[in-house]
Parts: structure tokens; sequence; C-alpha cells
């Protein structure tokens, strides 16, 4: 499968703009599925099961989540200090920040995890403590997973790992 390009999304994923500026109904129930994490994880300190993403992406986040319970050697005490197990979004209709250009997890391609301790808001994140983490430099998001392309990148703003990524 050749993953897409921003650009290419709403030919790729189907357009998932509906009326009066919100979400179509229509393509939610005919692009999202749930699928369930094999380790625990939490979205606002409370547990959850299953996480709603885009059935094109669904078998590439559950072979992405194995690889990261199998390189934690399926302890939840790993997975809870690299920061895997705080669920902070996947699929939410809405535009990137700063633009008009709909955000991938509009699309239901994207999911982040541990927000409270991405770049964002800490110089240390906790997921880089994982491994199996390719982290690309020319993102723009959160610490998250971008689906498709390589099987994941994971994507951090950090100007300070960008630029060290780069040398």
């Amino acid at each position: 499968m050749t993953w897409p390009l921003q650009s290419q999304c709403d030919a790729f994923y189907g357009n998932p703009r509906g009326r009066n500026g919100g979400a179509s109904a229509q393509w939610e129930k005919g692009n999202l599925i749930r699928i369930s994490p094999p380790f625990k994880m939490q979205f606002a300190g409370k547990p959850i099961t299953s996480i709603a993403i885009n059935k094109k992406c669904a078998d590439s986040l559950s072979r992405i989540f194995d690889v990261i319970w199998l390189a934690s050697g399926k302890n939840q005490k790993i997975i809870d200090d690299w920061g895997v197990s705080v669920f902070s979004g996947s699929y939410n209709y809405r535009v990137m920040r700063g633009g008009n250009v709909l955000s991938m997890h509009a699309y239901g391609c994207a999911i982040d995890l541990d927000a409270p301790r991405n770049w964002f808001h800490d110089q240390d994140p906790h997921l880089q403590k994982c491994p199996k983490f390719y982290v690309p430099s020319r993102t723009k998001v959160g610490l998250g997973v971008v689906l498709g392309r390589a099987e994941a990148k994971m994507v951090c703003t950090s100007k300070r790992r960008a630029s060290a990524n780069r040398s």
C-alpha cells in the first residue's frame, strides 16, 4: 500500500467533512473502527479498552502496539514509564493548529501518546526511552504516531531534536 501525503488524504481516506463545518456522520460510520491495545491504557486518568482509528490504519496501529509491547518485554510498568499507556487522542475532526487544513486526526490516521510529557511540555520526553521509535525531523505536530509511511513515524516538535536529527 502506498500511504498518502496530507494533501492526498481526501482521495485516500475519503472526505470526512460534513455539513456546517462539522464531521460527516456517514464518513465516520464507514471509515472508523476501534482497536484494542495489548497493554493497559488510560485517557485523562481513566482506563480505556479501545481506540478509534481509520480502518485503513487499524492493522498498522495494531502492529505498532505489538512491537512496542514486545520491546517492553510485555511489562506494563515499562509501558507506563515510556508513556505509551497515556492515550492523548486519535480521531478528532479538527483543523491543524494554526491553520485551516484538516489535521491528520480528522482522517483518523494519527494518534497522540503521552501529551503531558511530549516536546510541547517537556524537554526530555519519556517516550524517547522506547528503542523502537523513529523520530523524523520534518514534523509539525505533537508527540504521536502518523500511521502509514514506513509502518509508523513517531512525530515530535522540538527545534533541539529536529536539528539533532539533521546532523
